[in-house]
């Protein structure tokens, strides 16, 4: 939401009140602002009737809801109670709460197929793409035992991480102080060190929860410690149907797995690489810099190539010869490197892959160099880019 206006709060960036945030349906732009008051049960209906027009028909579907409450409340940081996660209503709104409305969305979904006869030939799948937002604090997850700790300690106090739109303005007597462009707003952020989750590849923004179930196929009350990624969910599914997989895909099958097995040999000697943006050179405009391959895993062994902390802080990248090495089952928070010297044959395969890799990359450009205003999405320009006329907003932002 940070990126488009709402009715009763106006983006920081969006002075002149334009750029308002669309709902979509397909292609076509259904509510502009959207109004977040009832679009949880939107969403939840809209499965629902999807699921049911199926089933009716009796024709396979594919469902894929992406849900937007839990990637952060930023939101709030613009209005003129910034310490608080207050989306407006009477009562306080809480990462919990979002949680909460999260899980009863799911539950819908359940809860159609099982009363659509569904269930038992319908696979779910719930995860996620992405971990906290920690710069966010109260209003974003928790890293839990992710915590990237050796980056923590190496940065120290070097620099300020922010929650969005708020930019650094340490003083002496409030080290982690964070403003708001052209406002008396200011919050506390962290040291960069911490912001170890989302826009990075430390662990916190790798191990993602994922739930899958098919009755009588998948076992009830099973865990597995074998890595995937979400790269092998198109894979899988199409075998679970028993159809082929669409050519040139990274991913691999791992049904078998979710039905019990234990991982193949090939599986756990696959290496996964983990690309990231914000160096500070490269031939995308800053803050980007580059896309590169920062760190990679061959099994539990992860290694570093360059550690940096999460989106675009100040603190600049740090190339690592030979690579920092961590076991990241028996050392989840990254705080023990391990001795190179005792992995060189490791360390030259994952090398030696890393090179193929990318230059195996079709890469295209220019990559995002600068932004185009014509292309905002707009309802109707005559209508001011608004489905609905009323204009309450929240101009705090702006004195």
């Amino acid at each position: 939401m940070s990126g488009g206006s709402l009715d009763n709060h106006v983006c920081n960036s969006d002075k002149e009140e334009k750029i308002w945030l669309p709902l979509f349906a397909n292609t076509t732009i259904v509510e502009q602002p959207v109004r977040l008051t009832d679009l949880a049960s939107r969403y939840a209906a809209s499965a629902v009737s999807f699921i049911e027009e199926n089933a009716k028909r009796e024709t396979p579907f594919f469902l894929y809801k992406a849900f937007s409450h839990v990637h952060q409340l930023c939101a709030p940081r613009d209005f003129p109670e910034p310490a608080s996660c207050q989306w407006g209503q009477k009562e306080p709104a809480t990462f919990a709460s979002a949680v909460q409305e999260m899980d009863w969305i799911a539950g819908q979904i359940l809860q159609a197929l099982d009363e659509t006869g569904t269930a038992n030939n319908t696979v779910v799948l719930f995860t996620s793409d992405n971990g906290p937002w920690v710069a966010e604090q109260s209003c974003a997850g928790s890293k839990g035992p992710f915590q990237g700790k050796w980056l923590i300690d190496n940065l120290g106090d070097s620099c300020v991480a922010c929650p969005s739109t708020y930019v650094p303005s340490p003083t002496k007597s409030s080290p982690k102080r964070c403003i708001l462009p052209g406002t008396t707003f200011e919050v506390e952020g962290i040291y960069c060190g911490e912001d170890t989750g989302l826009g990075s590849v430390w662990e916190a923004n790798l191990r993602m929860p994922a739930i899958v179930r098919l009755p009588g196929v998948i076992p009830a009350n099973t865990t597995s410690d074998a890595i995937i990624s979400t790269l092998d969910v198109i894979p899988t599914f199409m075998s679970m149907i028993n159809k082929p997989s669409p050519a040139g895909l990274d991913g691999v099958d791992v049904s078998y797995v979710w039905k019990g097995g234990k991982p193949s040999d090939e599986l756990e000697e696959r290496i996964l690489f983990f690309w990231r943006d914000g160096f500070k050179e490269g031939p995308l405009k800053p803050p980007a810099g580059r896309f590169d391959v920062a760190a990679v895993k061959l099994g539990n062994l992860k290694a570093w190539f360059w550690t940096k902390s999460g989106h675009y802080h100040d603190d600049v990248e740090q190339f690592h010869e030979p690579p920092l090495l961590f076991d990241t089952l028996k050392d989840p928070a990254e705080s023990q490197p391990l001795d190179p010297a005792l992995y060189k044959g490791e360390i030259a395969r994952i090398k030696k892959a890393v090179k193929n890799h990318k230059e195996n990359v079709g890469w295209t450009y220019p990559l995002a160099l600068d932004s185009d205003p014509a292309y905002l999405p707009c309802v109707d320009p005559t209508t001011g880019c608004r489905t609905h006329t009323d204009t309450t907003v929240n101009r705090a932002v702006q004195q």
